[in-house]
């Protein structure tokens, strides 16, 4: 919770405590204690090295604007169809927990993992996210909140919760990776 205090913002004690877990899981799986979770990059090979923005900096940020847009859309949304503040917002908590075992940092730069070489963010955050008890609206939005180039991300089905945090994880990325081009 010092780590990503936005957690917080989610009302259900239980997917609270789930995603606190997950993190856990990642932040042990992936040795980020010793390497310092800050130098998790925000994707390596795509954005520069010397981008302040790291993983943890944007799954933060991704959160925040998740919020925000709940509380503009949030009510008007309901009154037109089903939008679930806990999907949402623990959605996005957890979209990029798989780029803790995607990403690496050696020799003061970010890389790709042996992990990482294998399974994309999307494939083992949501593998995470279901072994440790989230529903599968989470799940899925893990799985499949890439952009539209991904094979993850081009055709998925697409729920509000899904729509809105692809957007602005995309959104937040982008401004990132134009603003330090790899």
């Amino acid at each position: 919770l010092n780590l990503i205090p936005e957690i917080n913002l989610i009302h259900s004690e239980e997917l609270r405590r789930k995603s606190v877990t997950c993190w856990k899981q990642v932040i042990e799986l992936g040795g980020w204690e010793e390497k310092g979770i800050e130098n998790c990059p925000l994707g390596a090979g795509m954005v520069a090295d010397h981008c302040p923005e790291k993983s943890i900096d944007h799954c933060r940020r991704v959160v925040r604007m998740c919020q925000a847009a709940w509380d503009e859309l949030g009510a008007w949304a309901n009154e037109i169809g089903k939008l679930d503040h806990d999907v949402l917002i623990c959605g996005a908590v957890l979209h990029d927990i798989g780029k803790f075992l995607e990403y690496d940092y050696r020799d003061g730069k970010g890389c790709h993992s042996d992990n990482g070489k294998l399974f994309r963010h999307v494939v083992s955050g949501a593998y995470i996210a279901k072994t440790n008890g989230l529903p599968d609206e989470i799940v899925y939005m893990v799985l499949a909140h890439s952009d539209a180039q991904s094979p993850e991300g081009s055709r998925a089905f697409q729920t509000p919760e899904l729509m809105m945090l692809k957007k602005l994880d995309h959104m937040c990325y982008m401004l990132a990776q134009m603003q330090y081009p790899y």
